[in-house]
């Protein structure tokens, strides 16, 4: 390894859970990728059950090809992917949704009028309105808050309330997904269904996450 200390003693570790702090260019993707080569190559992990999350495609993409290279151009089935990737994949597999299930922007803004209308006396609203609530939405779905305590900066409380779970309905009885709904969903799906957390839990034994920071309630 031609890394510093720190890096070293991030790329060995095996004892356990670990956090590793670090700042814009100290060297992150290059951590990664050999903490993934030493797990393989020194520990010998199955490169199938190492799981490394990131929060972009092209973070994604990048890693994967950076670690092929550092493999000499070998393939080693390690999965990269996003929060939203990885989430899908196990949506996919244990709930048999499809890309068709996913909701486009177009259509949230549609399934958003129609329960608006439902609750409400306008013929229209304003779109930028619109992406507000949508934007609230995603926020409490995404930090698993009660609605009890979420103030939104567009309606009353009670009235966020009943467009939210109206929203939800909507979703549910059509039976899509938004991308708000993926981190929830999975969580829904291991907390209700013990015997697919034991299954994914024994095909990822190693997680690593980049910018683990940024994470929200829900994805932790």
């Amino acid at each position: 390894m031609q890394g510093n200390k720190e890096q070293n003693e991030a790329i060995v570790w095996n004892r356990g859970p670990a956090m590793i702090l670090a700042g814009p260019g100290s060297g992150k993707t290059y951590t990664t990728v050999e903490r993934v080569r030493y797990l393989i190559e020194v520990h010998g992990v199955d490169p199938a059950g190492i799981l490394v999350i990131t929060f972009t495609r092209a973070a994604a993409r990048q890693m994967r090809d950076r670690f092929l290279i550092r493999m000499g151009e070998t393939f080693h089935p390690v999965v990269f992917g996003t929060f939203h990737a990885v989430f899908f994949q196990i949506l996919k597999t244990s709930c048999h949704y499809d890309s068709n299930s996913i909701l486009t922007e177009k259509e949230k803004r549609e399934f958003l009028r129609i329960v608006l209308h439902q609750q409400r006396a306008e013929d229209s609203f304003d779109p930028a309105w619109e992406e507000g609530l949508l934007s609230e939405i995603g926020r409490v779905k995404n930090a698993g808050q009660e609605l009890s305590g979420f103030q939104s900066d567009c309606v009353e409380a009670e009235e966020f309330r009943r467009i939210f779970e109206g929203f939800c309905r909507q979703i549910q009885s059509a039976g899509r997904l938004d991308l708000d709904d993926f981190a929830p969903a999975v969580k829904r799906l291991f907390q209700t269904k013990p015997g697919v957390l034991k299954e994914w839990r024994r095909r990822f034994p190693y997680i690593l996450v980049d910018e683990f920071q940024d994470i929200n309630a829900e994805q932790y």
